[in-house]
């Protein structure tokens, strides 16, 4: 379960405590990620989501109030989801073993294991994206996958400034998702450059984080 939105109406109803009713709201989730994979962010409903899964639209508002409840929970679950992985894969001790490419790698690994890339992720972004409430109530749950990268570029040396290595962090990850969102589009040797392209385009500038004092930008 994400942290929860300080928004109540992106709040679930109720939790659900046994296992029926665990399975009712992973069937709603599932349906949502079908339509999300099949017809894109769009075309995600409360009446649709009922349609692919089969629960009812009345079972459906027991657990959420709306579609971007269960948006916000899907995409709270997959950035939970990347943060558990990294650290399982990067705890400190580990880190102390490793060289920084070679914990980059590492990173790369974790992240690729959650499954990023998909279709339906990419479409989940968008409209998380493009809807200014959940964009604002998904992130305290981005900030902790950026405290995670912040805490591995600070483990290698980086002095910079908090805020503009959490700014970094949050880039960092938006050049990951526009990469994703490129491979997709593309088959083969192309798909692959780009995956390369981008990785090394986020190494090179977390690289520089650790390796250059920080400069603030000049007033224009």
């Amino acid at each position: 379960m994400p942290t929860q939105p300080l928004d109540n109406t992106l709040s679930p109803r109720k939790a659900p405590s046994q296992a029926r009713a665990r399975a009712t709201v992973e069937r709603i989730l599932t349906g949502a990620r079908q339509l999300l994979r099949e017809r894109g962010a769009d075309a995600v409903n409360t009446r649709a989501i009922a349609e692919v899964s089969g629960v009812r639209t009345g079972s459906i508002y027991q657990y959420f109030p709306n579609k971007e409840a269960i948006l916000y929970e899907l995409y709270g679950r997959r950035i939970q989801q990347t943060v558990e992985a990294i650290e399982r894969k990067l705890p400190p001790e580990r880190l102390n073993q490793l060289a920084f490419g070679q914990s980059w790698v590492e990173l790369k690994r974790a992240i690729r294991s959650v499954g990023w890339g998909s279709e339906e992720d990419v479409a989940l972004d968008k409209a998380m994206g493009e809807d200014p409430e959940l964009r604002k109530a998904v992130a305290p749950v981005l900030d902790q996958l950026f405290i995670c990268l912040c805490r591995i570029m600070r483990h290698y040396g980086s002095t910079w400034p908090d805020q503009p290595l959490m700014d970094l962090a949050e880039y960092l990850f938006c050049i990951n998702h526009f990469g994703y969102a490129t491979r997709i589009r593309q088959q083969g040797a192309k798909a692959e450059l780009t995956r390369q392209l981008t990785e090394e385009l986020e190494r090179y500038l977390a690289e520089k984080a650790i390796n250059t004092p920080y400069e603030p930008p000049e007033s224009v």
